[in-house]
């Protein structure tokens, strides 16, 4: 019975990845980001998407969040290009991501994460199940 339970528990795991790599997939695209649309390298996330992949993801996480009409953001938006073209190569052990908390529907979730200013630099470890 521990048997079962364990492949229901493991199968139900896996069965919540990959629906939140589909909706990696379709999302990323949606989810714009408007200071980095030309940087293929980077994910963008969203309200629905950063939880999941933070928490959820086999590699740790580095996300900036920021707001596309913050001119710190804008002064800063080359530095993090560089740094997610930097870490590409690393993207099995690191990814990079940023959210625009400018955006309505994303203001509550960077609020939950604890961003006061902006931009804000958030480092997630694997495995933690913690953002």
């Amino acid at each position: 019975k521990l048997i079962n339970t364990l492949l229901e528990m493991q199968y139900a795991l896996l069965w919540g990845l990959l629906l939140v790599r589909l909706a990696y997939v379709t999302r990323t695209e949606q989810a714009g980001c408007a200071l980095y649309e030309d940087v293929d390298e980077m994910v963008c996330l969203d309200r629905l998407l950063i939880t999941p992949s933070l928490t959820l993801s086999n590699t740790s996480w580095i996300v900036e969040f920021y707001s596309s009409w913050c001119g710190h953001c804008q002064h800063f938006a080359p530095t993090w290009k560089e740094i997610v073209r930097d870490t590409a190569a690393w993207s099995s052990v690191i990814r990079v991501g940023a959210i625009d908390c400018a955006k309505n529907d994303n203001f509550q979730k960077c609020t939950e994460y604890g961003v006061k200013g902006f931009p804000t630099i958030n480092v997630s470890q694997v495995h933690t199940g913690v953002p």
